[in-house]
């Protein structure tokens, strides 16, 4: 819960019982102590933001201020026993800023040496094109994904009006805790989040989300200014959602060119969306090359590149949902933020950065990019902040200074190298830091207590009644509650032990790195990694995109582009597995490359017994995990159920084997499918 909306909706209930009009000292004691034990607050600032902003909702029903007596005898029960009580953490915590060298390297291993799995090809493209926004724009991530916690985002009413009040609250970093949630299941593997579901079908005329959508975005073909060059692709997108906007709307359009580099073009990136979507209206730009060739003439300046009516209020950035195939992308619900943030701080993770990513780094680094370059009201307009506020001196301005004072005083020209090494993250960017503890490690580690207390408990509940089924209902309850704090408490352990095992590899490489020097120890060349794709079309993808030399002619740098789009799009159909090597799995999968063409004698109609008959007509993914095969039936069986467990029994449903899809093969029902795919695949199912 946000959190100026934690505060309104808990005093909210006090101004309805007037309780305000007779608040004193004691009262809001009270409420400070119920929010640090009914909420996650960690630091000393969260809890004092709440006790302004009580002061300030005590003037405003009041119509005078508190007693300044009352007011510093809050402040001491703050400052001495709540935070004494609730350990709150005193020192402020660093807020790192992102610059131009770590958002190549932020790119440079998402594309090239990211082993993470995505759950479709065009959440990776997603990724990226989420990034470059939010380094162009200086959004936050709420005015490109979903960050509503209800299910209608547009609409909702606002539950407070005064200007100040946000004001004080526009510079809070709300990523508080610098310890990563990397260790988070995805958030794809469970098919019964309602964020990963795609039942719902919405009027897509009527817009949804407060997400980016294809409105927002306008892309133009202008004619070149110099005669005989080609056009140029330019792109507007307006931000009209940002925090606070339903009281003080301040829709501010951004403008982009093409870059050179087209990991950094983020024409590129929105174009290639465009045309996995087949978003655009007029027929036949289903590739990047027409948009690169075109030839305006006097006296038409530019050509806007119109989106088809029914695509208008569509997120451009959509959910990974589950379908009868498996895990797609959804056709018009947006990405959820807590999706993108675990995408984030995933990347962040393993890049290699001793400090967190968050979508505040990008922020910082773009106010703080445009603060150098522009003026004080450009800034505001950018960050979109009230003028004269000192919101960005105060909360997004770099820490660490942007200038050597040392070089001023000694009126010497200054290393702008040796400077922006110090100012942004990649100083202790290290791609070796480990990203999981080493099983020897956790071996030596002892139990932990109360985890082992748990463990007994439930090994008494298994000893008492030996089976689940013969336990009372009550004791079922008690037994799944039990386990449930086990799993909590034991992931709980686990982010500690990593968390502490990397910061201690960050703390323990300086010191060997110095020992090494003053050994005179060589080292070896540092040889970069080689990363081994499943799809050839990222590994082509990984070879256009990392190419980051400028030394090319323009045609050169256009069919650069355009190469790069085509492979963006079609990455985007294809999808990345993690598959699970097993003894059981068939020798013959392996001895096939994605380079062979999948022709119908690759599928035998007859199949395995433990194939997945869903998988087998996935295209989206390599043969060899369409081909692969279970350890048992049983396990077999269970994968199919995950597909066909949102299927009608009497609905209608195609056969997904090459072969019948080919044929156009439609079975009447659900029972009629699984007759079929085992008197012709040989593979039982349940019935």
């Amino acid at each position: 819960m946000p959190q100026v909306e934690k505060v309104l909706r808990i005093q909210k209930r006090a101004i309805l019982a007037g309780s305000y009009s007779k608040c004193n000292k004691r009262t809001i004691m009270m409420f400070l102590r119920y929010i640090c034990e009914n909420y996650r607050i960690r630091t000393f600032s969260s809890v004092h933001q709440y006790l302004l902003q009580s002061k300030q909702l005590y003037n405003r029903i009041n119509g005078r201020h508190m007693d300044t007596n009352n007011a510093k005898e809050v402040l001491k029960y703050l400052d001495t026993i709540l935070t004494k009580e609730f350990t709150l953490r005193g020192e402020k915590t660093a807020k790192p800023v992102l610059g131009a060298d770590d958002l190549i390297l932020l790119l440079t291993h998402h594309w090239a040496r990211d082993t993470s799995i995505f759950p479709t090809g065009d959440q990776r493209l997603a990724l990226a094109t989420i990034m470059l926004l939010l380094i162009y724009t200086g959004c936050r991530p709420a005015e490109s994904v979903d960050a509503a916690k209800g299910k209608i985002a547009i609409g909702r009413d606002q539950t407070y009006e005064d200007d100040n009040w946000d004001n004080e609250c526009e510079g809070l970093d709300k990523t508080k805790d610098d310890d990563p949630i990397y260790e988070n299941p995805e958030p794809w593997v469970d098919p019964k989040i309602s964020d990963c579901d795609d039942k719902d079908d919405e009027d897509i005329l009527t817009r949804e989300y407060k997400a980016l959508c294809y409105e927002d975005i306008r892309l133009w073909t202008v004619r070149n200014p110099t005669p005989g060059e080609s056009d140029l692709l330019g792109m507007e997108i307006t931000l009209a959602h940002h925090k606070g906007a339903d009281r003080k709307p301040k829709p501010t359009t951004f403008l982009f060119h093409e870059e050179a580099l087209p990991i950094l073009c983020p024409v590129s990136h929105i174009l290639a969306i465009a045309i996995r979507d087949n978003a655009i209206k007029v027929d036949g730009f289903t590739h990047a090359e027409p948009f690169f060739t075109s030839n305006l003439q006097d006296p038409t300046k530019a050509v806007l590149v119109h989106w088809k009516p029914e695509k208008l209020k569509v997120p451009i950035f959509r959910q990974t949902v589950w379908t009868f195939d498996g895990l797609s992308t959804s056709e018009h619900k947006a990405l959820c933020y807590s999706t993108f943030a675990y995408y984030l701080d995933r990347l962040g993770w393993a890049t290699g950065f001793a400090q967190k990513l968050t979508s505040y780094c990008f922020r910082r680094g773009t106010g703080n990019a445009v603060d150098g370059a522009a003026t004080t009201s450009v800034r505001d307009q950018v960050m979109r902040h009230n003028p004269q506020t000192g919101v960005f001196c105060g909360s997004y301005i770099n820490e660490k200074v942007r200038f050597i004072v040392q070089d001023a005083v000694l009126d010497q020209p200054t290393n702008i190298g040796f400077l922006c090494a110090f100012i942004y993250m990649n100083l202790t960017y290290n791609l070796h830091a480990p990203i999981d503890v080493l099983e020897e490690i956790l071996k030596a580690l002892p139990p932990d207590p109360e985890i082992m207390k748990l463990k007994r408990e439930r090994e008494e509940y298994k000893r008492q009644y030996r089976s689940y089924s013969r336990a009372p209902p009550e004791i079922r309850k008690e037994y799944e509650q039990l386990l449930r704090q086990i799993d909590y408490l034991q992931k709980q352990r686990d982010r500690a032990i990593k968390i502490e095992f990397r910061r201690d590899y960050f703390d323990r490489i300086h010191d060997e790195e110095l020992e090494r020097q003053l050994k005179k120890i060589p080292t070896n060349e540092y040889v970069e990694p080689v990363v081994h794709h499943q799809l050839p079309e990222r590994t082509r993808l990984q070879e256009v995109l990392c190419d980051l030399s400028r030394d090319m002619s323009p045609s050169d740098i256009v069919s650069h582009r355009i190469r790069t789009i085509d492979l963006m799009v079609a990455l985007s159909y294809r999808q990345e597995q993690e598959v699970q090597h097993s003894n059981h799995s068939s020798r013959e999968s392996s001895e096939f490359s994605e380079e062979q063409p999948l022709c119908e004698d690759l599928f035998p109609l007859l199949c395995k017994k433990t194939q997945c008959i869903i998988c087998i007509g996935d295209n989206r993914s390599t043969y060899e995990y369409r081909t692969r095969t279970y350890a048992t039936s049983y396990k077999m069986m269970n994968h199919v159920d995950s597909h066909l467990k949102e299927v009608p029994k009497f609905q209608k449903t195609s056969c997904t084997h090459p072969v019948c899809q080919s044929e156009g093969l439609i079975l009447k029902h659900l029972q009629h499918f699984k007759n079929h795919v085992q008197t012709m695949h040989g593979i039982s199912l349940r019935p």
